[in-house]
């Protein structure tokens, strides 16, 4: 199943600009994407559009941090 960066089961905190609401913009440290989901794995696409030289992410998953 895929879903569209829209569909109401991801849920977005901080500042996101959501002028595309299908290429939603992630800004400052602090912001966050969460999705609950049952299944064995998840692949989600996350572009970096270089405003900065560096770009940090963590990556959670069932209360864990993974690399």
């Amino acid at each position: 199943m895929t879903l569209m960066p829209s569909n109401n089961n991801i849920y977005y905190t901080g500042r996101i600009d959501f002028l595309n609401v299908n290429k939603p913009k992630i800004y400052y440290a602090g912001s966050s994407i969460r999705i609950n989901f049952k299944g064995t794995g998840v692949i989600a696409k996350i572009r970096n559009y270089r405003f900065y030289n560096h770009m940090y992410l963590g990556v959670i998953i069932d209360g864990k941090e993974s690399k």
